[in-house]
């Protein structure tokens, strides 16, 4: 049986298990992510000659040429109509690995992912940046995907998105959707964001901000009258403002805190969690809303002040992990013992910011 036989084999066990990721590598079986945990599949160890043959036939001529020239590649099928596969080709010890993320075609919902009801608010504004934060495997493409549904089904809006790949495809309904893919129709994503300006859009949906190009020109694009989404690799909301900020050289540091003070809209962040009493895993939510006293803080440097200021705006919409992971669990949705640090960490800081009152 040919190697690329296997994989429909192993992806079908992927998806009908509800695996969020597969990983193949030489010497190990073909293993997938459950829940979070990684969990064998059969006994087959995987050769060198097996992953090449693999990898090759799932990428096309131009992607495998540039994996054998970068050493790594990032590429999308649709593996049926409900299912897209992201990949990821990467070289370790001379020998390519796989690791594919099964993605689910239909674009979830605001209500179905359970985000907090302000975020529709902050995805309603004429212009800003909305920052979607997490480490990774969060969902942060998920819930960018569910903004872009939100908007493209409700607004008569022009959304260009910038991703790498393209994960969820979006037909355009009352909007007008163009996706954009990095390596295929755009080499970067600064490329492309600066064509998106010339493209008379609404929207910008920005898959990662990488860099400070990209950044620099989320910011003035949100300036001047876009609304930018964008996501950053930042375990809460506080720490990615400190994050774009201080991956700016000092000198033009106190600029970029007034620009972005200014066109700041909110940040999202989030983890997954594993569900307490039912199959599969929930996100849990954290939201910094750019009310005045926010928008001080990053403008004159005090974000260490920004987890005070959220622990107690719940009327402005906003809510630390803290509180976040004790709702749910009081609800009975996740387990305590699993966030009990977190909850912990959220009354220490209750009480230091009670203190200074």
């Amino acid at each position: 049986m040919s190697i690329l036989k296997h994989w429909s084999e192993w992806l079908a066990i992927a998806v009908a298990k509800e695996a969020s990721d597969m990983h193949l590598s030489p010497d190990m079986p073909p293993m997938m992510r459950v829940m979070g945990e990684l969990q064998v599949m059969g006994n087959r160890i995987l050769t060198g000659t097996d992953c090449t043959e693999l990898c090759e036939g799932l990428l096309s001529q131009q992607q495998w040429k540039q994996f054998v020239i970068r050493g790594d590649v990032d590429a999308a099928i649709q593996h049926s109509e409900a299912v897209r596969i992201r990949l990821h080709v990467y070289r370790m010890q001379g020998n390519p690995c796989l690791a594919a993320r099964i993605v689910h075609s239909k674009a979830a919902s605001i209500d179905s992912l359970g985000l907090p009801e302000i975020t529709r608010q902050l995805i309603q504004q004429k212009q800003g940046l909305v920052l979607v934060v997490g480490p990774t495997g969060s969902g942060k493409s998920t819930t960018l995907g569910a903004f872009v549904n939100e908007l493209n089904r409700t607004k008569p809006l022009h959304i260009v998105t910038l991703e790498d790949p393209v994960e969820k495809v979006h037909r355009s309904q009352k909007g007008l959707v163009h996706q954009r893919e990095i390596g295929i129709d755009t080499p970067t994503f600064y490329d492309g964001l600066r064509a998106a300006l010339r493209q008379d859009p609404d929207i910008i949906v920005i898959g990662e901000m990488r860099d400070n190009d990209t950044i620099s020109t989320a910011l003035s694009a949100a300036e001047t009258g876009h609304l930018v989404f964008g996501t950053l690799h930042t375990s809460n909301a506080a720490m990615a403002i400190d994050r774009l900020i201080d991956s700016f050289p000092g000198e033009t540091q106190q600029h970029i805190r007034s620009q972005l003070a200014s066109v700041l809209v909110g940040v999202v962040a989030q983890r997954l969690v594993r569900r307490q009493y039912e199959k599969g895993m929930t996100g849990i939510f954290e939201l910094l809303v750019n009310i005045p006293a926010v928008a001080h803080c990053i403008r004159s440097g005090r974000t260490h002040q920004l987890p005070g200021i959220m622990l107690t705006s719940r009327a402005n919409g906003m809510i630390t992990f803290s509180q976040a992971f004790a709702d749910a669990a009081a609800s009975g949705l996740i387990a305590y013992d699993a966030v009990q640090p977190d909850i912990d960490r959220g009354a220490e800081l209750g009480e230091a910011v009670r203190g200074e009152h």
